[in-house]
Protein backbone atom coordinates (compact mmCIF):
# COMPACT_ATOMS: atom_id res chain seq x y z
CA UNK A 1 0.00 0.00 0.00
CA UNK A 2 2.67 2.20 0.92
CA UNK A 3 5.34 1.28 -2.07
CA UNK A 4 7.58 0.08 -0.36
CA UNK A 5 10.67 -1.15 -2.59
CA UNK A 6 12.99 -3.73 -1.11
CA UNK A 7 15.80 -1.08 -1.64
CA UNK A 8 13.85 1.50 1.29
CA UNK A 9 14.22 1.61 4.64
CA UNK A 10 10.92 1.46 5.98
CA UNK A 11 12.39 1.01 10.06
CA UNK A 12 11.26 4.95 10.59
CA UNK A 13 8.51 6.90 11.43
CA UNK A 14 10.27 9.76 8.77
CA UNK A 15 10.06 7.39 5.78
CA UNK A 16 6.00 7.19 6.01
CA UNK A 17 5.56 10.76 6.48
CA UNK A 18 7.57 11.18 3.61
CA UNK A 19 4.95 9.64 1.37
CA UNK A 20 1.54 11.29 2.82
CA UNK A 21 0.45 14.21 0.83
CA UNK A 22 1.63 17.22 1.96
CA UNK A 23 -1.29 19.03 3.14
CA UNK A 24 -1.75 15.97 5.50
CA UNK A 25 1.40 15.41 6.95
CA UNK A 26 1.66 18.68 9.39
CA UNK A 27 -1.93 17.11 10.88
CA UNK A 28 -0.64 13.79 11.15
CA UNK A 29 2.57 14.51 12.92
CA UNK A 30 1.12 16.48 15.31
CA UNK A 31 -0.74 13.73 16.12
CA UNK A 32 1.96 11.32 16.13
CA UNK A 33 3.74 13.55 18.77
CA UNK A 34 1.00 13.90 20.99
CA UNK A 35 0.38 10.38 20.94
CA UNK A 36 4.46 9.36 21.62
CA UNK A 37 4.33 12.03 24.62
CA UNK A 38 1.01 11.00 25.68
CA UNK A 39 1.83 7.35 25.52
CA UNK A 40 -1.56 7.06 24.12
CA UNK A 41 -3.33 5.06 20.59
CA UNK A 42 -2.35 7.31 17.63
CA UNK A 43 -4.88 7.25 14.73
CA UNK A 44 -5.30 9.38 12.19
CA UNK A 45 -6.81 9.65 8.04
CA UNK A 46 -4.49 10.97 5.21
CA UNK A 47 -3.76 10.63 2.17
CA UNK A 48 -0.48 8.70 0.67
CA UNK A 49 1.11 9.48 -2.79
CA UNK A 50 3.18 7.08 -4.18
CA UNK A 51 6.64 7.61 -6.08
CA UNK A 52 4.62 6.99 -9.28
CA UNK A 53 1.92 9.63 -8.15
CA UNK A 54 -0.45 7.73 -7.32
CA UNK A 55 -2.95 9.40 -4.58
CA UNK A 56 -4.52 6.67 -1.85
CA UNK A 57 -6.93 7.77 1.19
CA UNK A 58 -5.45 5.74 4.74
CA UNK A 59 -6.76 5.32 7.73
CA UNK A 60 -4.07 4.45 10.05
CA UNK A 61 -3.94 2.86 14.31
CA UNK A 62 -1.29 2.35 16.02
CA UNK A 63 -1.00 1.07 19.62
CA UNK A 64 2.18 1.97 21.75
CA UNK A 65 4.79 -0.40 22.81
CA UNK A 66 6.22 0.15 26.26
CA UNK A 67 9.48 -1.13 27.59
CA UNK A 68 10.45 -2.06 31.41
CA UNK A 69 10.67 2.00 32.39
CA UNK A 70 7.39 2.75 30.58
CA UNK A 71 9.31 4.36 27.55
CA UNK A 72 7.76 4.06 23.99
CA UNK A 73 9.71 1.61 22.17
CA UNK A 74 7.36 1.84 18.81
CA UNK A 75 3.67 1.62 17.93
CA UNK A 76 2.27 -1.31 16.67
CA UNK A 77 -1.15 -0.94 14.62
CA UNK A 78 -2.39 -1.11 11.12
CA UNK A 79 -3.36 0.90 7.47
CA UNK A 80 -5.94 0.46 5.72
CA UNK A 81 -6.75 1.51 1.93
CA UNK A 82 -10.37 3.73 2.31
CA UNK A 83 -9.95 4.96 -1.76
CA UNK A 84 -12.60 3.31 -2.43
CA UNK A 85 -14.98 4.03 0.14
CA UNK A 86 -14.23 8.02 -0.60
CA UNK A 87 -14.36 8.03 -4.08
CA UNK A 88 -17.99 5.87 -3.32
CA UNK A 89 -19.00 8.88 -1.01
CA UNK A 90 -17.63 11.88 -3.08
CA UNK A 91 -19.86 10.24 -5.87
CA UNK A 92 -22.49 9.72 -3.87
CA UNK A 93 -22.37 13.29 -2.72
CA UNK A 94 -22.54 14.39 -6.03
CA UNK A 95 -25.48 12.30 -7.04
CA UNK A 96 -27.43 13.97 -3.79
CA UNK A 97 -26.38 17.42 -5.43
CA UNK A 98 -27.49 16.69 -8.63
CA UNK A 99 -30.94 15.44 -7.26
CA UNK A 100 -31.08 18.77 -5.75
CA UNK A 101 -30.76 20.82 -8.36
CA UNK A 102 -32.74 18.42 -10.14
CA UNK A 103 -35.22 18.81 -7.49
CA UNK A 104 -34.89 22.53 -6.91
CA UNK A 105 -35.22 22.93 -10.76
CA UNK A 106 -38.08 20.61 -10.54
CA UNK A 107 -39.99 22.67 -7.78
CA UNK A 108 -39.31 26.10 -10.24
CA UNK A 109 -40.49 24.35 -13.09
CA UNK A 110 -43.62 23.45 -11.22
CA UNK A 111 -44.53 26.47 -9.92
CA UNK A 112 -43.69 28.46 -13.45
CA UNK A 113 -46.49 25.82 -14.94
CA UNK A 114 -48.72 26.48 -12.31
CA UNK A 115 -48.50 29.86 -13.05
CA UNK A 116 -49.47 29.54 -16.60
CA UNK A 117 -51.81 27.18 -15.80
CA UNK A 118 -53.71 29.66 -13.19
CA UNK A 119 -52.86 32.25 -16.22
CA UNK A 120 -54.87 30.45 -19.14
CA UNK A 121 -57.74 28.79 -17.13
CA UNK A 122 -58.16 31.45 -15.03
CA UNK A 123 -61.68 32.26 -16.30
CA UNK A 124 -62.86 28.76 -17.11
CA UNK A 125 -65.51 29.22 -15.21
CA UNK A 126 -67.13 32.16 -17.30
CA UNK A 127 -68.45 32.00 -20.64
CA UNK A 128 -69.60 34.32 -23.08
CA UNK A 129 -67.69 36.93 -25.71
CA UNK A 130 -69.63 39.98 -25.15
CA UNK A 131 -67.85 43.48 -25.37
CA UNK A 132 -69.75 43.91 -21.42
CA UNK A 133 -68.45 40.60 -20.27
CA UNK A 134 -64.72 41.46 -21.48
CA UNK A 135 -65.01 44.59 -20.18
CA UNK A 136 -65.49 43.13 -16.52
CA UNK A 137 -62.67 40.06 -16.95
CA UNK A 138 -60.28 43.18 -18.24
CA UNK A 139 -60.84 44.90 -14.92
CA UNK A 140 -60.58 41.65 -12.60
CA UNK A 141 -57.19 40.94 -14.00
CA UNK A 142 -56.30 44.63 -13.67
CA UNK A 143 -57.70 44.75 -9.74
CA UNK A 144 -56.63 41.04 -8.96
CA UNK A 145 -52.39 41.87 -8.49
CA UNK A 146 -53.19 44.89 -6.65
CA UNK A 147 -53.80 45.14 -2.74
CA UNK A 148 -57.17 46.77 -3.34
CA UNK A 149 -60.03 45.58 -1.72
CA UNK A 150 -62.39 44.73 -4.04
CA UNK A 151 -66.70 44.90 -3.76
CA UNK A 152 -68.36 43.09 -6.14
CA UNK A 153 -72.16 44.00 -6.97
CA UNK A 154 -75.40 42.76 -9.27
CA UNK A 155 -78.11 41.33 -9.30
CA UNK A 156 -78.90 37.17 -7.61
CA UNK A 157 -77.77 35.10 -11.02
CA UNK A 158 -75.38 37.50 -12.40
CA UNK A 159 -72.26 35.59 -11.45
CA UNK A 160 -70.34 37.65 -8.79
CA UNK A 161 -69.54 34.67 -7.11
CA UNK A 162 -67.30 33.08 -10.32
CA UNK A 163 -66.49 36.93 -10.27
CA UNK A 164 -64.70 36.72 -7.28
CA UNK A 165 -63.16 33.42 -7.73
CA UNK A 166 -61.44 34.74 -10.67
CA UNK A 167 -60.06 37.63 -9.02
CA UNK A 168 -58.72 35.41 -5.85
CA UNK A 169 -57.09 33.13 -8.22
CA UNK A 170 -55.12 35.83 -10.09
CA UNK A 171 -54.45 37.81 -6.78
CA UNK A 172 -51.08 37.48 -5.02
CA UNK A 173 -51.79 38.06 -1.45
CA UNK A 174 -54.66 35.79 -0.05
CA UNK A 175 -57.92 37.32 -0.91
CA UNK A 176 -60.78 37.11 1.58
CA UNK A 177 -63.91 36.84 0.11
CA UNK A 178 -67.08 38.49 2.10
CA UNK A 179 -71.18 37.77 0.38
CA UNK A 180 -73.37 40.22 0.73
CA UNK A 181 -75.13 38.39 3.21
CA UNK A 182 -72.47 38.07 5.60
CA UNK A 183 -72.05 41.68 5.18
CA UNK A 184 -75.63 42.64 5.75
CA UNK A 185 -75.88 40.22 9.00
CA UNK A 186 -72.49 41.43 10.70
CA UNK A 187 -71.37 45.02 9.66
CA UNK A 188 -72.98 48.20 10.82
CA UNK A 189 -72.00 49.87 8.20
CA UNK A 190 -74.63 48.30 5.84
CA UNK A 191 -77.02 50.70 6.90
CA UNK A 192 -75.53 52.97 5.33
CA UNK A 193 -75.74 51.67 1.86
CA UNK A 194 -79.42 51.30 0.07
CA UNK A 195 -77.75 48.68 -2.57
CA UNK A 196 -76.97 46.24 0.46
CA UNK A 197 -80.03 45.99 1.43
CA UNK A 198 -82.56 44.11 -1.66
CA UNK A 199 -86.35 44.64 -1.54
CA UNK A 200 -88.50 41.86 -0.12
CA UNK A 201 -88.56 38.99 -1.41
CA UNK A 202 -85.72 39.65 -4.14
CA UNK A 203 -83.36 37.08 -2.69
CA UNK A 204 -82.95 34.65 0.50
CA UNK A 205 -83.71 37.03 3.63
CA UNK A 206 -85.13 39.72 2.69
CA UNK A 207 -87.97 40.21 4.66
CA UNK A 208 -88.97 43.65 3.94
CA UNK A 209 -87.85 46.60 2.09
CA UNK A 210 -85.13 48.59 4.27
CA UNK A 211 -83.63 51.48 2.73
CA UNK A 212 -80.43 52.48 3.25
CA UNK A 213 -79.27 56.26 4.05
CA UNK A 214 -77.68 56.98 0.99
Amino acid sequence: MYGIEPEDDASSADFYFRRMHPEDRPEVEQAYAAALLGKTDFEANFRLVLPDGTIKNTRSIGHPILDERGDVVEFVGASIDVTEHHRARADLEKALEEIKRLRDQLQNENVVLREQIDQAFMFEEIVGTSSALQGVLSRVMKVAPTDSSVLVSGETGTGKELVARAIHKRSRPVATRLRERELRSSCPIADFFRTLWPRKGRVHGAMQRRLGRF
